[in-house]
């Protein structure tokens, strides 16, 4: 590792990192559970928007296109759409059976929201009725969900563009998680959320407004992962991890309370950041932390209270969960201390993850080897205050597809942008 210093507001410690796209116009991929590469790791999928200011109103178009990494980072664009937001973009991915050749993306078409399969060679597009939350590993299937729900509830992470049209159900019977065949275009209702709040809620069904969101879909394609959420009066959030079989049953509640991003480690195990619930789970479900000053106080911790405090009392830290049982195992206590995006190598030896902007508004990329137990700050990136609350930038790192390379958003140089950091003389 070479020394660390300071490039455009970016202190780098030891791998060069790429910009990929450039102003003036805005680019970014979105969540950090898909891989942007293709097959053959010469084209990334990016996004781009001429948008800066506050959140997609429906109007909004985003380009849908490929940066050519092999002829200078050149931006093809492939489409537009009218469905996508900061944190997720549109949900844009490479199908899995054909990860050169199909990309699959939401989009708006008169008054409904749909999903596109799109064949980038000949520019064909299949349409499906539902719009795509996460892909199946063999593409047969995708899972999603209701995203004007979504939007009014936590527009952050919901499209805007269609009127909810009829008063929302706090916790309806109706609306949930939805199976859609991607071949044929049928989909069905296979987890209400009255359903998911119902199960060892202990009457949490008649608390707040209810959602269920960040479905992510094991290796093996059989179960998957989903936050049930629940918006209490003033704004709290209680939240629960569960997982459930691809139609809906076996559901297993992993943790409640404060539980945050997550990812597979493989088909029978999850990793999370999270809180024991006796520690804060009541707190935050009768909204106690939304009221002053114990706002001020917790917002005072979450810039203050690392290392010792926040992990070894108030107990914050990485949890890798058994499927089935909600037994867990503690990760890198003391050493990764703060929430991020986690995501693992493909060969399960390194934990790429990231930071919220410090108190000097700092996020950090990093590297954790579990069977050493030690890690590594790939760079440290200024986040612009120009980008916050709505418009805000999460680094959302993902792996290439052999690992050897990070993709990360970013706007340490005042504009968001895509960028690339080389890893593979870290991870040898």
């Amino acid at each position: 590792m070479s020394t660390i210093e300071m490039v455009d507001g970016m202190q780098v410690q030891g791998p060069k990192v790429e910009q990929v796209t450039r102003g003036p116009r805005q680019h970014f991929f979105g969540y950090y559970d898909k891989c942007p590469w293709d097959a053959t790791g010469r084209f990334l999928l990016v996004m781009e928007t001429d948008v800066f200011d506050g959140l997609p109103d429906g109007s909004h178009r985003a380009v849908v296109g490929i940066a050519d990494l092999e002829e200078g980072n050149r931006f093809f664009p492939l489409a537009e759409t009218k469905a996508w937001n900061w944190q997720q973009g549109a949900m844009l991915q490479w199908l899995p059976s054909s990860p050169d050749r199909h990309i699959i993306y939401n989009d708006r078409e008169n008054d409904a929201f749909i999903s596109i399969i799109l064949d980038i060679q000949s520019g064909n597009r299949r349409v499906l009725p539902r719009p795509v939350y996460a892909v199946s590993p063999c593409d047969d299937f995708a899972l999603g969900l209701d995203y004007t729900r979504l939007h009014v509830l936590r527009a952050n992470y919901g499209y805007a563009g269609i009127p909810a049209g009829r008063k929302l159900h706090s916790c309806p019977q109706d609306d949930g998680v939805y199976w859609l065949d991607l071949v044929s275009g049928d989909s069905r209702l296979i987890l209400s959320i009255e359903e998911a709040a119902s199960f060892g809620s202990g009457g949490m069904t008649h608390a707040g407004s209810h959602t269920v969101e960040h479905l992510t879909i094991s290796p093996d394609g059989r179960r998957f992962c989903f936050h049930h959420r629940i918006i209490l009066p003033g704004g709290d959030l209680f939240n629960r991890l569960m997982t459930a079989d691809i139609d809906g049953s076996n559901i297993c509640l992993l943790e409640e309370g404060f539980i945050s991003h997550f990812c597979w480690f493989d088909s029978s195990r999850l990793i999370a950041w999270s809180r024991p619930k006796v520690l804060g789970s009541n707190l935050r479900h009768c909204g106690v932390f939304s009221k002053l000053p114990f706002r001020w106080i917790l917002d005072w911790g979450r810039k203050k209270t690392r290392g010792f405090i926040r992990q070894r009392i108030i107990g914050d830290r990485y949890c890798l969960f058994a499927d089935g049982s909600g037994e867990r195992d503690s990760i890198g206590v003391g050493i990764l201390d703060a929430d991020g995006h986690p995501t693992c190598s493909p060969d399960k030896k390194w934990m790429l993850t990231d930071t919220y902007p410090g108190e000097k508004g700092n996020r950090t990329l990093i590297l954790y080897n579990f069977e050493t137990n030690k890690r590594i700050n790939v760079g440290t990136f200024y986040s612009h205050p120009g980008y916050a609350g709505t418009t805000n930038c999460d680094l959302h790192p993902r792996w290439s597809r052999d690992g050897s390379k990070i993709c990360f958003d970013s706007t340490h140089e005042g504009i968001r942008q895509v960028y690339i950091v080389n890893v593979e003389e870290i991870i040898r």
